[in-house]
This record gives structure tokens, C-alpha cells and sequence, in this order.
């Protein structure tokens, strides 16, 4: 048999940002206290000391040069991301702060803050905000859509909940099903709340309501209606987002278990930046491919996932109009045995790649993220 459900995918790339992010880091230097939370503007030739661990606030275009690297590690954040120290580092777009951990040696670090050209001042805090609003509007209606997809087209359960996602559907109610065994219309709503911290501190609350018509057994087609709500704020000023997004979206069985998705969304966001007011006008998309590949012994969960969104933002206060473009690809697989161990173990490895791109008037930033995890179920 081809191809599994899709949520097993999800699961899997949660525990891998799991494993990273409670790996241990090492202590502070001789004393053992770590120094938080230091401003770039304060991190000029800081040594870290021994063993030390740095945390900077940092923006988008601060830079971040070290030397006497040694073996130390470095993770930007929000994320999960750890990797060897660089000799320099220009912070994209939506990293708040950086911690960097000294092994074996004592790493001399020094933060330059990013100055904006002329007549864009403050301009960072414009697509700080439009990063982390429309990613988590995209993701959220990624996922919502996603989870829809493995409900009608691969017998999905219907309903599910996690630490951040609610996802409720009309799929399975008693009296719903069709000529094909599924219904033909269908309803669905998906919530999903994140919080944030470092150099912007806040949350982000994502609502997508959707419905479909089933077209044969093999393609379902919908019509979907997003909101999302940003509240962050930072050192100096509060920032607030709304957005109601309309879209399209689609899913097919290509073959077996193997599925695509997609959407594309218009919204007008509506933001408050201190005392400036404005809305900008944003387009989002994604495409989705799952599946499932099994042999005699072994379960491989492939997957590919594109998403990115372009934002227009006027001109505001003494901040230069703004074009944002934010693109991310992901490709990867998770690879697990058909059945358990003797124990009732069944283990698991996951390895994917991540590239993401984000443009804005004043610069471009481009990452690459390799991520590798292992764990069990039982």
C-alpha cells in the first residue's frame, strides 16, 4: 500500500522541533549565570567566556560578528535551529533573538545595529510585524486546509486537538455520507494560537472557516474566509494587526495516498504601529504534497511543502512605503518500522531540509535550515 495520512507527518516534524528545543545548552561562564537578553547595541567584543551562553535581542539587518569560535553552537529564535557558530551572521526578517553557546573556548561577539537608509526609518518594525502575522495567518490556513484533506480524501478522523490547533469538521456527522460514501458538501472550521518572545514579545490567534464540494471521489473543491490577530510589541512601542482573508483552495488523490493541496488568499491587513494607523494588501499561497511509501518492513512518509506571501505597505510617519516577499520550501521524510519492536517501541527517524527567503525595500535575507531528529512511540 502507497502513502499514509499526512497527520503522522505533522506529528513528526513537531517532535523534531521538540527534540531540538530541549536539547541541553551549556552553563554560563565560571559563575554559571547566563547573560540574557542583551541588546545588540550593548554586545560590542563581549567575551562569553568558557562554557558562557549569550542571549542578544537582536532585529532584522543586525549583524553579528565573533571570533575565537571553537566548537560553540548558535540558535536564532523563534525556532529550533542550532548549528555551529558563524564568523558572521545577518539576522533575517522575524528573528527576535539569538543565543549562542561557548564550547570549549570563549567567543568574542560583537552585534552591529542595522540603520535603515534614508526615509525608512523604523521600517523594521513594519515587516517585523507583516512576517509574524502573515506566516501565521499562511501556516494556519495551511494547516487547516492540510487537515481537511486527510479527512475527506484519506478517512480521516474528523475531529482532532493539539497543544495549539483545534480542527473540527462536518465530515463525519451521522446522516452526512453520499452516493461515494463521503458527503458532498462539507464544513470545517481550524483555530490556532502561538505565542512569541525576545525582541518582540506576544501572540498571534488564527480562525479559517472552510467548505467544499466533493467533485467525483478523487477532488474536492472549496472556498475559505481567514482572520488573524497580531499583538506584539517590542522596546519601545505596541503593535496590533488584523487581517480577514478570502480565498480558494483545492485537494486531489493523485494516487493511492499520495495527496496535493493548495490555496491562495486576498487580505487588506489593518495595522496600529505606535501611533501610525495604516492597511496594506497581501496575497498568500501554498501547495502541500503527502503520502506514504511501505515495504516489507519499513513506513516512509515523504513530504514537500511550498507557502509564501507578498505584502504592500503604504507609506507611514516618517517609514517609506514597504514591499515584503516571504517564501519557504520544506522537503523531507520520516522513516519508521510497519510494526513495533518486541518492547512495544516503535521507532523513528526524521530528516528534512528547510529554505526560506524574505525580501522587504530596505534588504533580502535567505536561510537554510537541515533538520534531523529520532524518537519512539509506543
Amino acid at each position: 500500500m502507497f502513502f499514509k495520512s499526512f497527520s503522522r507527518v505533522v506529528m513528526a516534524a513537531t517532535i523534531c522541533g521538540s527534540l531540538f528545543a530541549v536539547l541541553p545548552t551549556s552553563q554560563a561562564q565560571a559563575g554559571g549565570a547566563p547573560h540574557n537578553n542583551l541588546t545588540c547595541a550593548a554586545t560590542t567584543n563581549f567575551n562569553v567566556g568558557s562554557n558562557g551562553t549569550l542571549v542578544i535581542a537582536v532585529g532584522e539587518g543586525d549583524v553579528i560578528t565573533s571570533t575565537n569560535l571553537g566548537d560553540s553552537t548558535f540558535a536564532p529564535l523563534p525556532g529550533t535551529t542550532i548549528s555551529l557558530l558563524p564568523a558572521s551572521y545577518t539576522v533575517p526578517a522575524g528573528i527576535t533573538s539569538v543565543t549562542i553557546n561557548a564550547i570549549r573556548t570563549s567567543p568574542i561577539v560583537t552585534c552591529t545595529v542595522f540603520t535603515a537608509p534614508a526615509g525608512t526609518t523604523g521600517s523594521n518594525d513594519g515587516t517585523t510585524s507583516s512576517n509574524i502575522g502573515a506566516n501565521s495567518q499562511t501556516n494556519a490556513t495551511r494547516t487547516g486546509v492540510s487537515n481537511n484533506t486527510q479527512n475527506r480524501l484519506n478517512n480521516g478522523g474528523g475531529n482532532s486537538a493539539s497543544r495549539n490547533t483545534i480542527f473540527l469538521s462536518t465530515q463525519n456527522l451521522p446522516g452526512a455520507e453520499g452516493q461515494l460514501g463521503q458527503p458532498e458538501w462539507n464544513a470545517w472550521i481550524s483555530a490556532e494560537g502561538r505565542g512569541y518572545s525576545g525582541g518582540y514579545d506576544g501572540h498571534t490567534a488564527d480562525i479559517v472557516l472552510g467548505a467544499d464540494r466533493l467533485v467525483g471521489d478523487d477532488l474536492i473543491v472549496g472556498a475559505l474566509l481567514a482572520y488573524g490577530r497580531t499583538d506584539i510589541q517590542n522596546t519601545t512601542q505596541q503593535i496590533q494587526a488584523t487581517s480577514v482573508a478570502l480565498g480558494a483552495y483545492f485537494a486531489t488523490r493523485l494516487q493511492d495516498d499520495l495527496f496535493l493541496d493548495g490555496f491562495i488568499t486576498f487580505a487588506r491587513p489593518d495595522y496600529d504601529i505606535g501611533v501610525n494607523s495604516f492597511t496594506a494588501t497581501r496575497t498568500s499561497a501554498a501547495l502541500s504534497l503527502s503520502g506514504n511509501y511501505a515495504t516489507s518492513q519499513l513506513s516512509v512518509t515523504p513530504f514537500a511543502k511550498l507557502n509564501g506571501y507578498r505584502e504592500a505597505q503604504p507609506a507611514y510617519g516618517a517609514v517609506a512605503a514597504n514591499d515584503i516577499t516571504s517564501f519557504n520550501a520544506s522537503l523531507g521524510a520520516k522513516v519508521e518500522p510497519l510494526a513495533p519492536l518486541p518492547n512495544g517501541i516503535l521507532p523513528y527517524i526524521s530528516v528534512a531540509y528547510d529554505y526560506g527567503s524574505r525580501t522587504s525595500t530596505a534588504r533580502t535575507a535567505t536561510f537554510t535550515s537541515p533538520r534531523l531528529a529520532a524518537g519512539f512511540g509506543a
